[in-house]
């Protein structure tokens, strides 16, 4: 077997490529930040606490309401899923050398949309099956074997279920490319999930330590930039509001967290998927 790229050089060369094409990168992620816009306006006319949903909601508030849930399933799958198919043909093209016009990334983003719903359709069912397995096994043991099983075999059992909960983990790695084999390599549907299998197998601990440790490195930056921005905003957006009544305070308080979220998720979202774009390379 091949031997796969060392941690520090995956992270160098990981931002190496996010330094030198950012400009590209970052108008691609951009567009993330439509889901946010709309949130902005759906939580203005959202009622925001229990006192404002006793009393008749006006059509405006139902609308609001509404848009609060559309956005956040629908309008921001599928951005999310655009957005990743347009990111990975960028990155992939950009670690070949070659040059592609951001409307044929665009373009892309759309063609590949519906195989990489599906694609995501399987992983979903997938990981929720793994997760499902061992709640119910732990439902069962707790509310039906308790009654009469000894305390001991109980304890056995429980520990049993959780071993369990390493079925997802594990399934998280195992599929972790199949979305690489969909837009770089041409695999659809459930040959995607079998392609990401197939080149992780016999290599596990080796990409579960290069997928996670570069993640807890940008996820701890990300949360610190966040704490940070965060109080930023508040002192800025609450010093702006003065006087204002406490709803008013609650729908700023509600957009603040999801906000830095989002604009910083814009600008880490092209590093993570470099990053496991060059594992992937490295394994085909």
């Amino acid at each position: 077997m091949k031997k796969l790229i060392g941690i520090g050089a995956l992270i160098d060369q990981s931002w190496e490529q996010y330094r030198n094409h950012f400009g590209t990168l970052i108008k691609l992620s951009l567009w993330t930040l439509v889901v946010t816009a709309i949130n902005v306006i759906a939580i203005g006319l959202y009622p925001v606490n229990a006192t404002e949903l006793t009393r008749n909601l006006s059509g405006w508030e139902i609308s609001g309401i509404i848009l609060f849930v559309l956005n956040n399933t629908v309008f921001a799958l599928i951005i999310g899923i655009w957005v990743v198919n347009a990111l990975i043909t960028a990155i992939h093209n950009q670690d070949l050398g070659k040059k592609i016009k951001m409307v044929q990334l665009h373009q892309v983003g759309w063609k590949l949309f519906w195989p990489q719903f599906i694609v995501r359709i399987y992983l979903g069912v997938i990981f929720l099956i793994t997760v499902a397995i061992p709640l119910v096994a732990f439902w069962f043991i707790t509310n039906v074997l308790s009654t009469f099983l000894p305390t001991l075999v109980i304890l056995l059992l429980l520990f049993a279920a959780m071993i369990l909960f390493v079925a997802p983990l594990s399934i998280m790695i195992y599929l972790a490319f199949a979305i690489f084999a969909l837009v770089v390599s041409g695999h659809q549907g459930m040959d995607a999930l079998k392609e990401s299998a197939r080149i992780v197998k016999g290599r596990f601990w080796s990409i579960f330590i290069r997928l996670g440790i570069p993640k807890l490195l940008y996820f701890g930056i990300f949360f610190l930039a966040q704490f940070l921005l965060t109080i930023v905003l508040e002192v800025i957006v609450f010093g702006l509001l003065g006087g204002a009544d406490a709803i008013t305070i609650q729908r700023a308080n509600w957009l603040i967290l999801p906000t830095t979220y989002t604009l910083l998720f814009v600008f880490m979202n092209p590093l993570l998927l470099i990053t496991d774009h060059k594992i992937y390379k490295d394994l085909i």
